[in-house]
């Protein structure tokens, strides 16, 4: 985070636009521990919606992008879109 007064602002103004599109926060970890690989973020959010077009939505709604663009002034991120979990989880064997 670079500007803690900027996030606290997209942490105040985001979720309920959040919300409007079907989504909702799933969990929010400041502290994520890196077991491997080069990522350099410790703070991760999982937000999860019904489903990928909601998500897209929401991403380049309007209303969301005075929102997006505090964000990227206020923080380093990187923003993932990843299909959903299931309900048939692979079997850690492979």
């Amino acid at each position: 985070i670079k500007d803690e007064a900027g996030m606290a602002k997209y942490v105040e103004g985001a979720p309920p636009i959040l919300a409007s599109h079907g989504g909702q926060i799933l969990a929010v970890d400041n502290d994520a521990e890196i077991l491997d690989g080069k990522y350099a973020r410790q703070r991760m959010v999982l937000l999860g919606f019904p489903s990928l077009d909601k998500a897209r939505t929401f991403w380049n709604s309007p209303e969301y992008q005075p929102m997006k663009a505090l964000r990227e002034r206020s923080s380093d991120q990187d923003c993932i879109l990843i299909e959903a979990f299931t309900d048939d989880p692979l079997p850690a064997t492979g």
